[in-house]
C-alpha cells in the first residue's frame, strides 16, 4: 500500500485493508486462516477462539479443529489425525444445537471438556459455520472480561465465520479439482501416447511416390486417424478418419477403428466393402450421435489409377503438375460411418500423373479460425497448395505454418491431420 494511502486511512479501515488484501493471496486454507487471524481482533476481539465440528461424524462426537491455546498448532487438512476426538458435554450440545449465543458469565459444568478451553473465560460468542445449509462447525470467541460482547459483534462474528468458511470451502474444492485434473492430465498423456502409436510410426517406402503427414489434436488425444496399408501387386490403401468431438470419447473410437482395421479380416482391396464393413461395426459400438467421416482410396503405384469412396468427408485436393489450379475429387454421395445401417457408399475413380500431388486433411485445417473469426477454408488451402515448392514434406509445412499463420498461433479448436502424396516426375 503507497504511504500516501497509508496516511489517509483510519486505524481500523487500514487494518481490514491489509487483512483483506493479504488473504487475497493465500492459495491454502490454513494459510488464509492464518492470514485472517493476524487482524482478526481488528474484526471482533477475542483473548481465545476455538473451532469444533461434526462433519461426517456420527452424533454426538465432534472433533476439536483449531484452538488459539494450543502450543503447536495443527493443520486439520494435512493432519486431521491429530485432532481431538470428542463426545457429548457442553461443546457437544452447543454444536449440534447449531445456534447462535452471546453468553455475558460463563458457567461450565465440573469434569466437562469444555472446561480445558474455557479456563479463566467468561464472556463467549458462539457463531455456527454453515455447509450447504447445515451448521457442521462452530466457532467460538472468548474473553476474561464479563459481558465483554455485544449483539452487533455476534452479528459480525456470524458472517465473517461464515464467509472464512465459504472462502476455504472453495479452496479447498479448487485444490481437489486441479488434483483431479492433473491425474486426468496424466492418464489423457498415456492415451495420446497410446494413439500415437496406432499411426504410422514410419511413413512407408513406394517406388515412385513421396509421402508426408501432420498430425496434431486439440487436446491430449483426438479424434483423427489415418492409415497406409500395402496391398497385393504395388497397391496401397490409403485411409483418413476424422470422429465427431474431441478428447478421449473421440480417442476411444479411434482405437476402435485401429483394432478393426489391423486385427480383423477387412476388405482392405475393395473400397466400398471396407466402408460397409466399417459402417456395420461402428453402428454396434459407438455411443449414440457419435459417427466417423472417411475417406479411403487403392492407388495402383505403377500406373498413378487410384479407385476411392467417402463416407461423408471433405473432399481431399489435387494439384496437378505444371499447373496453377487445384482440382477437388468428385465425392458423390456417402454418410458418415455409424449413422445408418442403410447407408450407401460408391466408388469412383480418379488417376494421377506424374508431378500431382493428392492431399488428404480433416476439417481441423479448413475449420482453423482467425482471431476475429474468420475461417482458413478451402480456398486459403488451394493458395498454401499453390504455394509449396513441390516436395510432400514442403507442401504439408507449407499448409500448417499457413494456418498458424492465419490463427495467430492460436491451439487448434479441433484436430487437424494432413497427408500428402506426391507423383514423382
Amino acid at each position: 500500500m503507497s504511504a500516501e494511502l497509508s496516511d489517509i486511512l483510519p486505524d481500523r479501515v487500514r487494518s481490514f485493508y491489509e487483512m483483506v488484501r493479504n488473504m487475497s493471496r493465500q492459495r491454502d486454507p490454513e494459510s488464509l486462516l492464518r492470514a485472517y487471524r493476524e487482524r482478526a481482533h481488528f474484526v471482533v476481539p477475542f483473548d481465545h477462539v476455538l473451532s469444533v465440528s461434526r462433519k461426517g461424524l456420527p452424533a454426538p462426537r465432534f472433533r476439536i479443529t483449531r484452538f488459539s491455546g494450543w502450543a503447536q498448532p495443527i493443520d486439520p487438512w494435512r493432519e486431521p489425525q491429530r485432532l481431538p476426538l470428542l463426545e457429548g458435554g457442553w461443546l457437544g450440545e452447543m454444536l449440534y444445537a447449531g445456534r447462535p449465543q452471546r453468553i455475558d458469565r460463563l458457567s461450565l459444568p465440573p469434569g466437562d471438556p469444555a472446561n480445558a478451553y474455557f479456563d479463566g473465560m467468561q464472556s463467549v460468542l458462539m457463531s455456527p459455520v454453515f455447509d450447504d445449509g447445515e451448521p457442521h462447525y462452530m466457532v467460538f470467541l472468548m474473553r476474561q472480561a464479563p459481558a465483554a460482547y455485544s449483539d452487533d459483534e455476534l452479528a459480525t462474528a456470524i458472517l465473517t465465520s461464515n464467509l472464512i468458511g465459504r472462502v476455504n470451502g472453495q479452496i479447498i474444492l479448487a485444490e481437489k479439482l486441479r488434483s483431479a485434473y492433473d491425474s486426468l492430465d496424466r492418464e489423457l498423456e498415456v492415451v495420446a501416447d497410446l494413439q500415437r502409436s496406432m499411426l504410422p510410426g514410419k511413413l512407408p517406402t513406394i517406388a515412385g511416390i513421396e509421402l508426408a503427414a501432420h498430425y496434431q489434436t486439440s487436446a491430449r488425444a483426438g479424434g483423427d486417424y489415418y492409415g497406409i496399408f500395402e496391398l497385393p501387386h504395388e497397391r496401397w490403401g490409403l485411409l483418413l478418419a476424422d470422429i465427431s468431438g474431441h478428447g478421449a470419447p473421440a480417442a476411444v473410437v479411434t482405437a476402435m477403428l485401429h483394432t478393426m482395421l489391423r486385427t480383423e479380416d477387412v476388405p482392405l482391396e475393395d473400397c466400398v466393402l471396407l466402408m460397409r464393413h466399417l459402417n456395420q461395426r461402428l453402428l454396434g459400438l459407438v455411443p449414440r450421435n457419435t459417427f466417423a467421416t472417411a475417406f479411403y482410396a487403392i492407388l495402383s503405384a505403377g500406373s498413378l489409377d487410384l479407385r476411392y469412396a467417402t463416407a461423408g468427408h471433405d473432399p481431399p485436393r489435387v494439384r496437378r503438375a505444371g499447373s496453377r489450379r487445384i482440382e477437388e475429387l468428385e465425392l458423390g454421395t456417402g454418410l458418415p460411418l455409424a449413422i445408418s445401417a442403410g447407408a450407401k457408399f460408391i466408388e469412383q475413380p480418379a488417376r494421377l500423373a506424374h508431378g500431382d500431388q493428392l492431399v488428404l486433411y480433416t476439417d481441423g485445417i479448413t475449420e482453423a479460425f482467425a482471431p476475429d473469426g474468420e475461417m482458413f477454408g478451402v480456398n486459403r488451402l488451394d493458395a498454401a497448395l499453390l504455394a509449396a515448392h513441390g516436395h510432400a514434406p514442403d507442401t504439408a509445412r507449407t499448409v500448417i505454418h499457413n494456418v498458424d499463420e492465419f490463427t495467430h498461433g492460436a491451439p487448434p479448436h479441433d484436430d487437424r491431420t494432413l497427408l500428402v502424396l506426391a507423383a514423382d516426375d
